[in-house]
């Protein structure tokens, strides 16, 4: 356990014989000094107890400044050590002296953020750790140029703030609760391992409550004017046509698993893959449709489709680049052919839903081509995609 003493350096000295305040740091017989910006004279420092005396009996401020501020510095590099501790690691002296300067440049808080976002990536967790990153720029950016933020100071009061700044940028009530909740994740895991000494947690009362939003599906019609649409004119527009057609024609395969979909995945004209949101596992006939637009990439390497290229570095990084670029792409063709509604990678696992409803496919048949859980979810999912069938009724019982 390391060890921490409070002391003047008297080996240094000023011409009026002030001394340096400083932080003796001691761990597995090490030390290293952290200095203050304090200088005091001999009479106004006692070494028992470490801290700024008034040998004249005297009220004086400036020392109770001082001794604030050595309470400060003290509670900073313990939580330093116990930040440490928990990595299950050995450390040196040294590694607590960077890490109490990195707080103080930044904070606890932002530097434990930075420590969970590493730690997801090294466990191949990339989406959480962009989740807690995009959080804690939010954050930064908040702080402005004051970017000190202990966990303490995170209570109802900052919370609010924090909102209401979220709301200053114009975000919508779930993109506020996406925030919100990484920020619960975050203060949580703290929490879990003794880096918050506070005994309230400014979440308990929270509620983060998501707005359901209006769910779009394409008609029939609409799938067979993209699917015979001739965009031989645009290449990467034709492209993104064929990834929403593969999606649609895969019972709504997300554009994550279609990118790290590969060859091997394809046994007896069935593809075996693993949901990457569930990680339940599925298996798709090969139907005609499917075949062909295999066929016309007939892409080379271990991938079925040419968006990943493991010879091009960091396949999560192509991953998200890929998916942008291809909702842009989807935004366009959405214009070109005057679709009824805009279009996203999203739509055709909503399509492919209402279609099968549509055409009398039983909800169990549904739920489980398109891998939930439960029927109950399914239930969910369809009468937020679809109100047809409501509204036809609604129709009939307004002819008197």
């Amino acid at each position: 356990m390391a060890s921490i003493k409070v002391h003047l350096n008297t080996y240094r000295t000023t011409k009026n014989d002030m001394y340096p305040l400083v932080f003796q740091v001691i761990h597995q017989r090490k030390k290293k000094l952290i200095y203050s910006p304090y200088h005091l004279a001999k009479e106004n420092f006692s070494e028992t107890i470490g801290r700024a005396i008034n040998y004249r009996k005297k009220k004086c401020n400036s020392l109770d400044e001082v001794n604030e501020y050595i309470q400060k510095v003290i509670d900073s590099i313990e939580r330093s050590v116990s930040f440490l501790e928990l990595q299950g690691e050995d450390f040196s002296v040294s590694d607590i002296v960077a890490l109490y300067k990195s707080n103080q440049e930044n904070s606890l808080f932002i530097t434990y953020t930075k420590k969970i976002v590493e730690s997801l990536r090294q466990r191949g967790k990339n989406g959480t750790a962009d989740a807690y990153q995009n959080t804690l720029n939010r954050v930064v950016s908040f702080l402005g140029k004051d970017k000190y933020i202990t966990f303490e100071n995170i209570d109802a009061k900052w919370l609010n703030r924090f909102k209401e700044h979220l709301q200053c940028d114009h975000l919508k009530e779930n993109s506020m609760n996406f925030y919100m909740r990484n920020l619960r994740a975050i203060y949580n895991k703290a929490l879990n391992e003794g880096l918050i000494t506070t005994n309230q947690n400014p979440f308990q009362r929270m509620k983060l409550h998501g707005v359901k939003t209006i769910k779009r599906a394409v008609d029939n019609d609409t799938m067979k004017l993209i699917s015979d649409a001739d965009l031989s004119y645009d290449k990467q527009l034709s492209f993104s046509r064929d990834l929403f057609l593969f999606s649609y024609y895969s019972r709504g395969m997300s554009y994550v698993d279609m990118a790290y979909l590969k060859k091997s995945d394809i046994r007896n004209q069935t593809i075996f893959y693993y949901r990457s949101k569930t990680k339940q596992l599925l298996q798709i006939k090969v139907v005609e449709p499917l075949r062909l637009l295999i066929e016309k990439y007939d892409n080379p390497g271990e991938y079925i489709l040419p968006i990943l290229k493991s010879e091009q570095g960091d396949l999560y990084t192509q991953y998200r680049r890929g998916l942008r670029q291809h909702n842009n792409n989807l935004k366009r063709l959405t214009i070109e052919l005057c679709l009824p509604c805009k279009i996203t990678s999203y739509v055709a696992r909503h399509t492919w839903a209402t279609i099968a409803k549509r055409r009398g496919i039983a909800v169990s048949v549904i739920s489980e081509g398109l891998g939930h859980s439960s029927e109950k979810m399914t239930y969910t999912y369809l009468a937020a995609l679809d109100p047809t069938t409501i509204n036809d009724a609604n129709e009939l019982m307004a002819k008197l």
